[in-house]
């Protein structure tokens, strides 16, 4: 082999170990997931995206949360529409 194929062990293990925690979150987690415009096809997911558009300051405010929760709250209990495979 030259050098530019062998791989080390620890790489080998880094990935390993990787591909495990992974799993392990895909496990507790499941294969499905709210979509990420599912706030927003909600009706009052639509009457913020609406005020956004309309008087961007205001919008603001209504909107955050949502998007607050689609990126720090992945787990949340939605309310807003169930989960799907969604790719």
């Amino acid at each position: 082999m030259t050098t530019t194929t062998m791989v080390d062990n620890q790489e080998v293990e880094e990935v390993q170990a990787a591909v495990l925690r992974f799993v392990g979150w895909l496990d507790g987690y499941g294969e499905t997931s709210h979509d990420h415009q599912s706030f927003f096809a909600s009706d009052l997911g639509r009457g913020a995206k609406a005020l956004y558009y309309k008087k961007p300051l205001l919008g603001k405010l209504a909107v955050a949360p949502m998007i607050f929760s689609e990126a720090f709250v992945p787990r949340r209990d939605n309310s807003f529409g169930n989960r799907s495979d969604f790719p």
